[in-house]
Parts: C-alpha cells; sequence; structure tokens
C-alpha cells in the first residue's frame, strides 16, 4: 500500500464547513519550506526500526527521519522540490518512490516495503537512462489554508511583459492585480493592498511607511524581486497559521531558485521598437507629433555547483527600459500661441536593475546554511502630462538592499530552523527644475453676477479666491520627499514532529525579534510657485507676467523613528486519529513605537485645544476627549495582539475522498508609519501665500459681495523672481498648519472571521464553488 498526497488549498478562517474529494493531508508549513510525513508498513504490520532517507535530486542533499514505534515518520523543513524517498527495514527490505513537493505543502507517502518487490521503485517518475528527473505531484484538499500555488513551470510558461511574478497571484481566487502607469499593487479580500504581507526565503518584505503592501513596490511600475530568480510561491488568502503575521487578507510566501550538480542558466530578452506602436488617436487629432515610445528588458540567471552534493551557487540580474509617451496640452485651444514651447509629446524614461545571488551549503546530513543578497535601484521620470509642462517632471527613485542567512539543524527528534536578515528599501521624490520656480496660470470668476438694479454689481468684480480653472502649469515641481525603511531581524523556529498523546502531534514554536527604524523627510511646496491671471485682465493686473499670489512650503524636521519588533507564536497540528485532524495555534506580536508611542504633544498644540474647551458656551463633541489623545511621551503600546488560530479537518468515509473542514481565527496587521508621521508633521507644515499687486492696493480675498474681506498685498518687483527679493517677505508672512492627533490607546488594525466552502475531485480535476465573508475592525 503507497499513497501519496500533498497539501495544496483549502479552507478559511472562521466557523467554515466544506466537502472534499481526492487526497487528503496534514501537519504543518512553513514560510520557504515544505513537509513530508507517512508510516512505513510491512504488508498490514506498521515497521518499527525502519531508516528513511529523502535525497533532493537536483542538489543530492540528504534529509534523514526518524521512525517511530507505530512506523510514522516526519521530515519537516525540507525544501520544494522533487525528492528520491528511500525506506530500509530492519531485515534489510527496501522501498523506494519518487515524490514532488510544493512550497508550503504538506505530503503524505506511506511505503510498504512489502510491496516493494513486486512494484517498480520508480513508479509514476519520468526517467532518463539512470536519472529520475521527476516525481508524481498530487494535489491536496485537507487543510485549514486556503493557498494557491504557483509553480515554476506557470511562471516561466504564462505571458507576461512586465516580469512582475507578483502578478501571478491573480490566479489565487479573490486576489486582484492592479495596475497603470506609475505602479501596480496586489489586494485581497476587498481590501487595500496594505492589508497583505509578502515573505522571500522567509524575509518579511512588508512595507513599512508607505501603503503599498510590499517594500519597494508602492509608486512603482517595477518588479519588487527578479522573476527568474524565484522557484515557485504560495498565495495564502484566508486561515494562515500563527507562524505568519502582520496581514489582514492574504499572505504571499516565496522560496528563491538554488543551484544544482548541473550548471544552468537561461537568458532573455524582450524587446519592443518605437516604430511597432501607433500613435493614439487623441493625440493625432489634436495634431500633436508621435513620441518615442520603447521598451526594453533583459536578463540572465546562472546557477550550478561549487562542491557537488554539498556547495551551490545561484545568481540572477534583470534590467528594464522602458519609455512612455507623456503628453502636454491645453484644454483652451485659444491659449496654444502663449504655450507652445511646453506643448507636445515627450517620452517619460524608467529605469530598473536587479541582482541576486545565492549559496546553499549542505554542511552534514544534518545542517544546512544559506545566504543571498539582493540590490534593487530604479528611477522614473513622470508628472510632465496633461496641463503639466515637460518641466514640471519629477524624478522618482528607489533603492531595495537584502540580505538573508538561514541556518537549519535536524536533531534526532526535532528541527530548529534560525534566520537573521537585513532589508533596506527607500524611496526618493525630487525636483528636476528646483532652479526654475513654479508657474500656475488661471482664471478667475466674477466674484458677484452682474444685476442692472444694484450699480456696483456690475463689471468683474476680483477675489483671488474665486477661480474657475487652471489652465497650465510650468517651471519646477513644488514637491519633494524621501522615505527609508530598515529592519534587522532575528528569528528562530523549533519543530517537534512526532509527539504522541491521544494522537500524533507536530509542534511548532517560533520567536521573532526586529528591530526597525524609519526616516520620512516631507519637503512639501519648498520651490515656490506663482499664480498668473492667464486673461490678464485690468481688474487684476493687466498682464500675464506680473503674479497674483506666490505659494512657498515650510520647512518641517524630518522623522526618525525607532521600533523594536517582537512576534511569539505556537500552534499545534494534532492528528487525533485516521480520520480527524486539528489544527490549534495562537500568535502575538507587539510593537514599542508604532504609532509615536516616544511623542509628546506640543505646547502649542495643548494650548489650542485648551483654548476652544474654554470658548463660553461650547464644548467637544461626547466622542472626542483631548485627554485621550495628548501624549506626555510615554503613550502605551498595544499588548493585546493575540491572535488564536483554530482549523480541522474530518475524513467522512476514512477514504481519504469526502473531507469535512472548517477553521476560525484572528489576525492583527500594522499601519503604516506615514499615517503616525502625520502626527509631527501636519502641525508644522503649510504654505505662506503672498498677494501682489501693481500698486499694492488690498484686495478681497473672502466674505461675501455684503462682507468682504480684504487682504493686504505687495506691490510687484521682478526682484521677488528670485530667491534674495523673495525669502524676506515669506519671512515675514504668518501661516497655520493642521492639527492631526493619534489616539494614546490605537490599536492595531484586526481582521476575521471569513468563511469558505470548496470541493475538489480526485486526478488533478476540481471544482472549487467559494463564498467567504472578513469582518475587519
Amino acid at each position: 500500500m503507497r499513497k501519496f498526497n500533498t497539501r495544496s488549498t483549502a479552507l478559511a478562517a472562521a466557523s467554515a464547513l466544506a466537502i472534499a474529494a481526492g487526497f487528503a493531508g496534514a501537519a504543518s508549513a512553513q514560510n520557504a519550506t515544505t513537509t513530508l510525513r507517512g508510516a512505513v508498513y510491512d504488508g498490514a504490520t506498521a515497521e518499527a526500526g525502519a531508516q528513511v532517507t529523502a535525497t533532493e535530486v537536483a542538489t543530492g542533499y540528504v534529509a534523514r527521519a526518524r521512525v517511530g514505534a507505530d512506523g510514522r515518520y516526519v521530515f519537516s523543513g525540507l525544501r520544494p522540490g522533487t525528492y528520491r524517498v528511500q525506506v530500509t527495514s530492519a531485515d534489510g527490505q527496501t522501498a523506494e518512490e519518487t515524490v514532488t513537493l510544493a512550497l508550503g505543502q504538506v505530503g503524505t507517502l506511506n511505503l510498504d516495503v512489502a510491496a516493494a518487490s513486486t512494484a517498480p521503485a520508480t513508479s509514476g517518475a519520468t526517467e532518463l537512462g539512470d536519472i529520475v528527473v521527476t516525481g508524481r505531484r498530487v494535489f491536496e484538499v485537507r487543510t485549514p489554508e486556503v493557498a494557491t500555488n504557483v509553480t515554476q513551470q506557470q511562471i516561466n510558461n504564462l505571458p507576461q511583459i512586465s516580469r512582475n511574478f507578483l502578478n501571478f497571484a491573480a490566479l489565487a481566487p479573490g486576489l486582484r492585480v492592479r495596475e497603470d502607469d506609475t505602479e501596480r499593487t496586489i489586494s485581497a479580500g476587498g481590501q487595500t493592498a496594505q492589508a497583505i504581507n509578502v515573505f522571500i526565503d522567509g524575509q518579511n518584505r512588508k512595507s513599512l511607511i508607505n501603503d503599498g503592501g510590499v517594500a519597494g513596490q508602492d509608486d512603482s511600475r517595477g518588479t519588487p524581486f527578479p522573476q527568474g530568480a524565484v522557484q515557485e510561491f504560495r498565495v495564502i488568502s484566508q486561515n494562515f497559521k500563527a507562524e505568519y503575521e502582520q496581514a489582514g487578507s492574504a499572505i504571499i510566501t516565496a522560496v528563491t531558485r538554488s543551484g544544482t550538480n548541473e550548471f544552468h542558466g537561461d537568458a532573455f530578452v524582450f524587446y519592443q521598437d518605437p516604430d511597432w506602436i501607433a500613435q493614439d488617436e487623441i493625440s493625432e487629432r489634436r495634431g500633436a507629433e508621435k513620441a518615442p515610445l520603447k521598451r526594453l528588458q533583459y536578463g540572465a540567471s546562472l546557477g550550478g555547483p561549487i562542491i557537488q552534493d554539498r556547495l551551490h551557487f545561484f545568481g540572477a540580474y534583470e534590467r528594464k527600459d522602458e519609455d512612455r509617451i507623456s503628453q502636454s496640452f491645453l484644454n483652451r485651444t485659444e491659449y496654444n500661441d502663449f504655450f507652445a514651447a511646453d506643448l507636445g509629446t515627450t517620452s517619460t524614461p524608467y529605469e530598473q536593475d536587479i541582482f541576486f545571488g545565492k549559496l546553499s551549503w549542505q554542511i552534514n546530513d544534518r545542517q544546512r546554511l544559506e545566504l543571498s543578497a539582493e540590490y534593487k535601484t530604479e528611477e522614473d521620470i513622470r508628472g510632465a502630462s496633461g496641463q503639466n509642462a515637460p518641466s514640471r517632471a519629477a524624478r522618482n527613485s528607489g533603492e531595495n538592499k537584502a540580505f538573508n542567512l538561514r541556518h537549519q539543524y535536524q536533531g534526532d527528534r526535532f528541527l530548529n530552523e534560525f534566520a537573521i536578515d537585513y532589508l533596506q528599501s527607500s524611496y526618493e521624490q525630487s525636483v528636476i527644475n528646483g532652479g526654475d520656480y513654479g508657474r500656475r496660470y488661471v482664471i478667475f470668476r466674477d466674484n458677484v453676477p452682474n444685476d442692472p438694479a444694484i450699480p456696483s454689481t456690475l463689471g468683474f468684480q476680483y477675489n483671488i479666491n474665486n477661480r474657475d480653472s487652471t489652465i497650465f502649469t510650468a517651471g519646477g515641481r513644488a514637491d519633494a520627499q524621501f522615505l527609508e525603511q530598515k529592519s534587522t531581524t532575528i528569528r528562530n523556529d523549533l519543530t517537534i514532529p512526532d509527539l504522541s498523546w491521544m494522537g500524533t502531534h507536530t509542534i511548532k514554536m517560533g520567536a521573532k525579534y526586529s528591530m526597525q527604524n524609519y526616516f520620512v523627510q516631507k519637503d512639501f511646496g519648498r520651490n515656490p510657485t506663482f499664480i498668473y491671471d492667464i486673461e490678464a485682465r485690468p481688474e487684476i493686473n493687466g498682464s500675464r507676467t506680473i503674479p497674483v499670489a506666490v505659494d512657498l512650503g515650510v520647512a518641517v524636521p524630518p522623522a526618525d523613528a525607532d521600533n523594536n519588533v517582537i512576534g511569539l507564536y505556537i500552534q499545534d497540528d494534532w492528528q487525533i486519529t485516521d480520520k480527524l485532524e486539528l489544527n490549534l495555534g495562537i500568535r502575538w506580536d507587539y510593537e514599542d513605537n508604532a504609532v509615536n508611542n516616544d511623542y509628546r504633544t506640543p505646547d502649542s498644540i495643548r494650548n489650542m485645544l485648551a483654548a476652544i474647551q474654554n470658548l463660553p458656551n461650547y464644548d467637544f463633541p461626547s466622542y472626542f476627549n483631548p485627554a485621550d489623545y495628548i501624549s506626555d511621551g510615554n503613550r502605551p503600546a498595544f499588548k493585546e495582539a493575540f491572535q488564536p488560530r483554530f482549523g480541522f479537518s474530518y475524513d467522512v468515509f476514512g477514504d481519504e475522498r469526502t473531507v469535512l473542514f472548517g477553521g476560525a481565527g484572528r489576525y492583527y496587521d500594522r499601519i503604516g508609519f506615514n499615517f503616525a508621521f502625520d502626527e509631527r508633521f501636519k502641525p508644522f507644515q503649510y504654505n505662506k501665500t503672498i498677494y501682489f499687486t501693481v500698486d499694492g492696493r488690498p484686495i478681497q480675498t473672502g466674505g461675501s459681495a455684503a462682507s468682504p474681506i480684504f487682504s493686504p498685498t505687495v506691490a510687484w518687483n521682478p526682484a521677488y523672481l528670485t530667491p534674495a527679493g523673495l525669502d524676506p517677505l515669506l519671512a515675514a508672512s504668518p501661516g497655520a498648519g493642521e492639527v492631526f492627533l493619534v489616539k494614546n490607546n490605537f490599536e492595531a488594525p484586526p481582521s476575521g472571521p471569513s468563511i469558505i466552502m470548496r470541493v475538489q475531485g480526485v486526478d488533478s480535476r476540481s471544482a472549487s464553488p467559494t463564498g467567504a465573508a472578513v469582518r475587519r475592525s
């Protein structure tokens, strides 16, 4: 009797029932590994004292498992791939099977040494000479996770032109990939992109500041990782186990390629010539010239042995060059002559380079060490389109550096996995033409409708803040920013695979400590922008070259915050009988400075709130108590992020063809530091505005026709176009920011439960009607 089953996808995180037909399995999954378990028989008798080995076909790496008194064995921490599993009984009988295990799955392989003498040892495998090159991949149906595996064959063969491996996450039900000219995001379960988390070889790639979900992916049209370095990945959209962290909707866990005992390499080139692309109809009708549009992507990878069966290397490089059309045009074509030098089409280039390297060392049959490194840099020119001149373009740059060291030690009755990794991810938006001031050309409305019965309403009434539209903007951009996250993470996971008490338990527990730093600098409005009356009305300044106002943002010091993160979990995959299995787990996460816990509310804000509170006959709304938001620098960290996880599966007839399963769980995500940064930033960030007239007369800036509000102006002097002339005026101009408060007992956002139903048939044929519901607080 020989059975093989690899668990792939199934259930959710809440009260759920489902019926499944197919093969079944159980036990724990890991961020970057897989598990194989089963039993050894001699006919109908469990074979105690046997020896079982699993040899990875591609590398020759050997793992050994202990066989218990009941004949059961478990291999934990295996890399996804094809394995030759061999068993030798105490009396010398042998059996062999070749199987393929997918990432995060649990395969069940029972071996019968009595049947081996009458069945071919490599049944179900493909052979070339004496080399087994592939094993049987059988789909599973019994697991509390709702998951979809994406194989290397799918990554290599399914068509796409961006080479972003995360695009294939759309193969998982409920996952959505959204792409436009500026960025690509992935979301799940109707939630935002921030609610997902991505692990690469177990390294957490969560975006800790921005909202893109994946570090380096927000506001980027590139790829977060070289596709040629990805072996396969797994999308878990519901009921992920306690080892997974900081996600409210979906987990994507990927494993990278490694070198093998043979040298293997590949190369690719993708080119799209400008002549192969037709001009868009809108610009053609406008009479604009066709802009060059070119795409070029190329790369290569190489892997092989340094020491056969012991030490291997792998490296990959990918490059992307892309030019896209940027069109500057007017909706009010009567002004085309005035802006002729700034109109037309141009190309906005994008460049990205990604390097990845990896060493894999099988120290001995008990220990394995992996070291990998990644470097990514990208630059994107954008912002010069529509009613913006090419001079308004900004340079968006990104850089990622990642290192990951992982060690496995296989004891007689346990597996220990230790990892230390470093991730640095930065995003910068800079002004290209910072030496050129901004120019915004607007049309003003008549502030008071003409009424012949009221002579004072006749003619054009000027109010500088009553604007009809912006016709065009030219000159240097006003805003720039720099954001950088750094993290050094230490993690240890311990798996005890074969404890016996009222069944068989696979216990997994782990701890994580991450030292994180967030640096955020935002220079909004720091390049002055002058506002002009495009109609040159005599009631205003009578000129298109004399501005009516100038805006300049105030400099705000950057935020540089440290945050210490702790995560603890334990989970138990409890096989009570051959029919019933429970999956129990609990996780706890803690951050000591997630929401400005060390921030002291400035006195100016305290005094303002007190002054509002003391206004006659006024009180704050019942839902707002200022004391709940005022911090003395000791805002308590959230300590109640306990996350129980539960799942079960029941093989109704004991034939692994009809399975009832369900689950429940709670999951805590995190809020990006951009949210907490606003508490530090917004009260002190504001634009100063100075109004200009020809003669320095006051102008209306608000109020109504009956009760107008006037503001003083400055008589225009061309010297104000220079920093030396403008700075003294701005220094004397008042301004005020916006109060943004974070509640002292702010909690991380939890989510759950969810419900799903799934039916799957045998022989890889499946029908999967599913329904899910998630509650997010």
